[in-house]
């Protein structure tokens, strides 16, 4: 709603057009049970800047306690969600504000619902006002006994791409379980039939759609309506569905084994105990495969430390003190047995592919550069494999499995850092940019590979790669 551009005078004549105009679906006729079995569900964005800047605030806050009773909101453009429940009435609701900024919180009616598990936030875009996320609770219904997952999102402007869809869809997937009756509200900044929303819906069957903002269900409807939602520039929009009807049978996606998330530190949802003592990555990612209950793991490099996650990504958080990821695979041997040293950031192996993996098609890449950076740019990206012939490059959700092939250059996730030096194997790998001066002393090299190393940074003025063997070598530790 701040945006007051050309670029965005379509999305909002959109809002303006939905949210001056009542829109409503005749409601289903329902029987004593039924209505027992339902769940209203409000989506909301405040136009919380414009209502701040001329004072609107009681007026906003009567509109949202003119449309009790319901049982699920969800605020976009929410920068403080306790006072706004609270200034509207709804002291009997709890709720869960997210990150900041682009906050989208949700609220429930802890009289009607029970939460069965902590709420939690997941990174899906970036726009000009920077990071957008998708926030989420799981709730048990105390009448009918039925699980529903809660879901609630403000997403970026001027990206409805099938990349964004795949972010919230991925969200889902991973945190919708079987029996969930599964709601998810939101201010899209996407109309139905962009590819974002296509992606996304081909999950629910049946929604509300308000312009951009919209009500996704695997509830049944049984009645939509769009209001005015002054002074917000936004309807408020609203659906009453049913319970009662079919229930996620199967899990979307279980977690795929094996993959690894580069330089992300999963805060939160740990099973009981410390971080567990491990040698390498590829041991934690074993020791959650053995460990009941263990969905995710983060190994943090410089203590060793094996944190095993009893939920998927919660707080995931970019950092390179640690790597993230799934279970291993059944073929990985167990903890104890011997295992490939593990790849740090910001390796580049020449004549290497990575087989399997991808995160979708191989796309047209001008050379090996632009698809590294195709990989950062990327979050799910943990490693990438060009292919020189064809110039197309691959983008990886794990760090695959190694083939020597001539035909490719392959690597792991660039690390955050100007200055990276990460082994595999028998390799050393230093990225240098105009003006860095490695300190090669602390990662335990001999002084001649310092030595080596330093000399060769200094040497370029522009950004190089230097691979040095170091099989001979004694003294050098693995990072």
């Amino acid at each position: 709603a701040r945006l007051r551009t050309a670029a965005g005078a379509a999305l909002v004549a959109l809002r303006l057009v939905a949210a001056s105009a009542a829109l409503r679906v005749a409601p289903r006729s329902l029987n004593a049970q039924d209505q027992e079995h339902t769940v209203t569900v409000v989506s909301f964005n405040l136009f919380w800047w414009h209502v701040q800047l001329t004072n609107s605030f009681p007026a906003l806050h009567a509109r949202i306690a003119g449309e009790r009773p319901f049982d699920l909101i969800g605020f976009q453009e929410c920068e403080d969600v306790r006072s706004t429940l609270l200034q509207s009435g709804l002291d009997r609701f709890d709720s869960f504000q997210g990150p900041a900024p682009n906050p989208c919180p949700l609220a429930w009616n802890r009289d009607v619902f029970e939460k069965l598990c902590e709420p939690a936030s997941q990174w899906v875009a970036q726009d000009q006002w920077g990071d957008r996320h998708m926030s989420w609770v799981r709730l048990r219904h105390r009448i009918s006994d039925k699980n529903v997952f809660f879901a609630n999102t403000h997403g970026p402007l001027n990206d409805c791409s099938d990349s964004l869809g795949s972010n919230w869809r991925l969200g889902l997937e991973q945190h919708i379980q079987v029996g969930d009756i599964a709601f998810f509200t939101g201010d899209f900044n996407c109309p139905s039939g962009t590819p974002a929303l296509n992606k996304v819906k081909s999950l629910f069957e049946n929604e509300w759609d308000g312009g951009i903002d919209h009500i996704l269900s695997t509830g049944a409807m049984v009645l939509g309506e769009s209001k005015p939602g002054s002074p917000s520039d936004h309807p408020l929009i609203r659906g009453v569905f049913r319970l009662s009807g079919p229930s996620l049978d199967r899990p979307l996606r279980g977690p795929s084994c094996g993959e690894v998330d580069i330089g992300a530190d999963y805060r939160g949802g740990d099973l009981p105990g410390e971080g567990l003592p491990s040698v390498s990555v590829e041991a934690c990612a074993a020791t959650c495969r053995d460990r009941q209950g263990c969905r995710f793991f983060t190994f943090v490099h410089a203590t060793g430390g094996c944190y095993l996650k009893a939920v998927a990504t919660p707080g995931r958080v970019e950092s390179d003190c640690c790597t993230s990821g799934a279970p291993a695979c059944g073929d990985v041997p167990a903890i104890g047995a011997p295992t490939a040293p593990a790849r740090g950031c910001g390796v580049w192996e020449e004549g290497v592919e990575y087989g399997g993996g991808d995160l979708a098609a191989g796309v047209d890449s001008g050379d090996v550069a632009a698809c590294r950076e195709a990989c950062r740019k990327q979050p799910r990206c943990a490693s990438f494999t060009f292919v020189k012939a064809s110039r197309v490059c691959f983008l990886k959700g794990g760090v695959p499995g190694s083939e020597a092939n001539d035909c490719c250059i392959s690597g792991t996730r660039p690390c955050s850092k100007d200055l990276d030096i990460a082994s595999s194997g028998s390799t050393v790998v230093l990225e240098s940019v105009e003006g860095a001066v490695p300190h090669t002393t602390t990662f335990g090299a001999s002084q001649g590979v310092q030595d080596a190393l330093s000399n060769g940074a200094r040497s370029r003025t522009r950004k190089t790669f230097i691979v040095i063997a170091v099989w001979a070598v004694a003294g050098f530790g693995g990072m």
